[in-house]
């Protein structure tokens, strides 16, 4: 038996594993491509503001609801991150009604509006295909209703 002593180098690598918390938000709105088309007539920068307030906040099925409250909590919030004075509840009106002709959210009843699910939505893709195939376009503007299906490329 021919046995001989070999010099070998070890290294010997320390791991080091730690656990950190993180905040992370998980709530979430889908907002679909046809929210581009149907937003271009929007005036106002306070309407895209106002909107994504309302998100925020968006009930089952789609559903915001208008209030004194939610004109002064988007005021507090709007005034403590820009800086800049609050808007006029007139002001705040005017752009849901914006939203409203823009058939970005319709009407439910006083106070509430349902958010066009062809733009936004709050809940999974199964609820909204559900919501899509029941509906039948008669509370919702479909925005595929814009393109001009006789026209060939």
């Amino acid at each position: 038996m021919n046995i001989k002593k070999i010099k070998v180098k070890e290294e010997e690598v320390l791991v080091k594993r730690t656990t950190r918390h993180i905040e992370a938000d998980f709530d979430f709105t889908q907002v679909y491509d046809w929210f581009y088309i149907m937003s271009m007539p929007l005036k106002s920068a306070k309407t895209f503001n106002i909107l994504f307030y309302m998100l925020k906040s968006m009930e089952a099925d789609n559903v915001i609801t208008v209030n004194k409250d939610k004109f002064n909590g988007f005021n507090s919030e709007y005034t403590s991150i820009t800086h800049e004075r609050a808007i006029s509840e007139q002001t705040f009106y005017n752009c849901i009604k914006e939203l409203e002709v823009n058939n970005i959210i319709k009407k439910l009843s006083r106070g509430r509006y349902s958010v066009n699910y062809h733009l936004m939505f709050r809940d999974g893709k199964d609820k909204r295909i559900d919501l899509i195939r029941s509906d039948n376009n008669t509370i919702h503007f479909n925005p595929v209703n814009l393109i001009d299906v006789t026209t060939t490329a």
